[in-house]
């Protein structure tokens, strides 16, 4: 079965740190992880962060991803 975690926070919350140790943990069980960020921003700093780190992050600019995929 598919896991889902929706993570949000304000800037410097911890968010990046999170996510890093949950990449950690489902790696070592062998469980395939994926990243998309909802970028508000023009410029998405954590992101580019991800994928040096050599994971897979899909970027989703212009706002909220409710509203932009409702339309």
């Amino acid at each position: 079965m598919n896991k889902i975690f929706f993570v949000s926070g304000f800037l410097g919350s911890g968010k990046t740190t999170f996510l890093l140790s949950m990449m950690r943990y489902f790696t070592r069980k062998n469980q395939k992880v994926a990243i998309i960020v909802n970028e508000l921003g023009e410029v998405g700093i954590d992101n580019q962060y991800l994928k040096q780190l050599g994971h897979n992050v899909w970027e989703l600019f212009g706002g909220c991803i409710c509203c932009t995929l409702s339309t």
